[in-house]
């Protein structure tokens, strides 16, 4: 009787508990955490169609949250539960709909905000700087150690201040819904030339700062680590970088307005909407129209939603303003950085498939992801739903059809920290998080350009192995799997052609080479270069060379090094030179070695202008012999290298666009 007893007052309190939330209305402006209950494996499909936003849910049994690519199939009866952040309206949605939920935190605001004050009581903002490794110029900010608004805004002015030959002033591409501006500033060099370009976005949605400092941060590292790092200069001097720190202002200003020491947890803009909780999601507000309505749902109609996609794609300032720079320009890659997750996410977010790109998409990603172990796919593959609407869709667009739809660019979100980080890390992660994210930003710019990928046992095949000293020779090479792995097409590439031994003449030192596209293969053989032999060349003796593939923008152009058998017999004195299919003929000066007086012939097949100079070996001008106009014939220039030490110089001959050099040597 007594087991009855308690029996029946267990049931009947778990009954006045049930009825106690089911008639509970949660605070629509404050978030908390909730434990739901995933009794069936299309629970968090069935909310997201609610307006729940669930794309940032932590599976309790699954061994790195739901960071893995089989989140679509885990096993709903060995998990112990989703843990997530959900706002009172998105409670009250639930509850309307008779899903349970247990909650963990009532307030993640104060939670946020507290454990940001326990962190820097026991160290100080400075003394984490002091252990970080951080750039000099980079600090943490005044709002949870996040930089506001204004604190973002002058670090971009002192980037300016500062690096004034690396950094565009910055550009207002419109104002927000509460006319502030959104800016974006350019990192660079030579802006009046045609560079790859790339871009990194961040503070997408308000209560995520970790994204912006983790690209301030990366702009820091770029402009102080120009003259100590090879990578860092070669992608300043390289590329055109567009950083837009701050998408949303206003939902973040708001953040600081109501929790000035962090852990607001508004996530959309400010615009009015008869909701309490204002704005539209900008991540669910990007067009096209296809993508933003489409059917497989991942955004909301209810305007209480955290996910509200608004009246339109692009109905708001702030992606109207990303929209006409990305319209602008011709992005080849881009980072949308998000948090939180440790994911690198890209298309279809909209589609339940892969784009035709996925070879890339993923090809990156496994190098980006090498170091900080993000878990890399689509939505589905990752977060286990569908997102319409999001950046990374828009940007790189249709795979067919209209082409102003269709901007193919590569485009990722990276989901920066853990669920123990949360939207708020403490300000000992802030730096961390952001180191871990330097390698992915420095492979999203280079693969903005150009980036060979051959075989490691490819070399080019010469034409001929044998070299004979007493002819031209024609020497050509063939090329297997050139393949060019990044985004920008492989245009005005030659190939140079030098040579160590001194008996060797290469009368066209350099052969275009046939432009490679983005994400094509050439294989085939090239123009021949034309070699010739001095007259004191030793038949029988080997002579070396090099071949470099050289292609603007791109960094490590292969070089192959090649050794030749020699044969026949040299010629003497000057070798007729008519038959040969050249335009401007430079040739070996006469004597050489000389001493101090040597002649220097060349023939020009139209009239030009012609430069004729000499230099030494390291490059520098020694003296300018010929700098006019000439008609077409022959020409012979008198030397007088009484003034110069021994040594070798080079003698360098320019007209119209041919450009000839040969090597001569003064014996004192």
């Amino acid at each position: 009787m007594k087991n009855i007893i308690i029996a029946s007052i267990t049931l009947i309190i778990s009954l006045f508990c049930y009825i106690e939330q089911a008639n509970a209305q949660y605070d629509e402006e404050k978030f908390y955490r909730v434990k739901i209950s995933l009794d069936r494996v299309d629970i968090l499909k069935e909310l997201d169609l609610l307006g729940v936003a669930v794309d940032h849910v932590h599976i309790e049994g699954l061994e790195h949250s739901h960071n893995h690519k089989n989140f679509n199939n885990y096993d709903h009866q060995h998990t112990n539960g989703a843990i997530t952040e959900l706002s009172g309206w998105e409670l009250n949605q639930m509850l309307n709909n008779g899903y349970s939920f247990e909650i963990l935190i009532e307030d993640m605001a104060t939670f946020y905000e507290q454990r940001y004050l326990n962190e820097i009581s026991m160290m100080s903002k400075s003394e984490i700087l002091a252990k970080s490794g951080a750039p000099l110029n980079f600090n943490l900010g005044s709002m949870g150690g996040f930089k506001t608004f204004a604190e973002a805004v002058a670090s971009l002015d002192q980037m300016r201040s500062l690096y004034p030959q690396f950094v565009k002033e910055k550009e207002s591409l419109g104002k927000s819904i509460e006319n502030r501006d959104i800016w974006v500033v350019w990192l660079g060099t030579d802006w009046d030339e045609t560079k790859p370009k790339a871009l990194y976005t961040s503070l997408t949605h308000a209560r995520e700062p970790n994204s912006m400092m983790a690209v301030i941060y990366y702009m820091w590292w770029l402009l102080e680590n120009y003259e100590t790092n090879e990578t860092a200069r070669f992608i300043l001097d390289n590329r055109h970088l567009a950083f837009v720190p701050v998408l949303n202002p206003d939902g973040y200003e708001h953040n600081r307005m109501t929790n000035p020491n962090g852990g607001g947890m508004h996530r959309k803009n400010r615009r009015p909407v008869g909701s309490s909780n204002a704005g539209v999601d900008l991540n669910r507000n990007f067009g096209p129209f296809d993508f933003w309505n489409h059917p497989n749902g991942g955004s909301s109609d209810f305007t209480g939603s955290d996910v509200y996609r608004g009246t339109a794609p692009f109905s708001e300032p702030e992606t109207a303003a990303l929209r006409s720079l990305v319209e602008a320009n011709s992005f080849r890659t881009a980072f949308n950085y998000h948090t939180f997750s440790n994911l690198l996410v890209y298309p279809y977010g909209a589609l339940n498939r892969v784009t035709i790109d996925n070879h890339i998409f993923q090809g990156y990603a496994i190098e980006m992801t090498e170091f900080n172990g993000y878990v890399y796919g689509t939505d589905q593959e990752t977060v286990g739903y569908n997102t319409r609407g999001n950046s990374d869709d828009y940007m790189y667009g249709y795979e067919f059809g209209n082409p102003r739809n269709r901007r193919n660019v590569i485009a990722y979100t990276p989901e920066v920290g853990s669920f123990s980080d949360g939207f708020w890390p403490v300000p000992s992660r802030i730096i961390p998080l952001s180191q871990e994210n330097v390698h992915p930003n420095n492979l999203l710019a280079l693969y903005a350009g150009p980036e060979l990928r051959i075989p490691e046992t490819m070399t080019p095949e010469p034409s001929i192995s044998t070299l004979d000293v007493g002819t031209s020779n024609f020497l050509s090479f063939e090329f297997f799997e050139m393949y060019n792995y990044g985004r920008f097409d492989m245009k005005n590439a030659e190939l140079i052609l030098t040579s160590s031994s001194e008996s060797v003449i290469i009368l066209q030192e350099s052969i275009p080479m046939p432009v490679i596209q983005a994400d094509k293969t050439f294989n085939g053989s090239t123009d021949a270069f034309l070699i010739e032999f001095t007259p004191d060349a030793i038949s029988g003796d080997d002579v070396f060379f090099e071949l470099e593939f050289r292609v603007p923008w791109m960094r490590q152009n292969p070089i192959w090094s090649f050794t030749f058998s020699t044969e026949g017999v040299p010629t003497n004195g000057e070798r007729n030179f008519d038959d040969i299919p050249i335009g401007v003929n430079l040739y070996q000066n006469y004597p050489n070695p000389f001493n101090p007086v040597t002649q220097i012939k060349y023939t020009l097949n139209r009239a030009s202008d012609v430069q004729l100079e000499i230099f030494d070996i390291t490059g520098r001008l020694v003296q300018q012999l010929v700098n006019e106009r000439q008609t077409a014939g022959e020409y012979r220039v008198s030397f007088n290298a009484s003034e110069l030490g021994s040594g070798v110089y080079i003698y360098r001959l320019q007209s119209g666009e041919f450009i000839l050099s040969r090597k001569m040597t003064v014996i004192k």
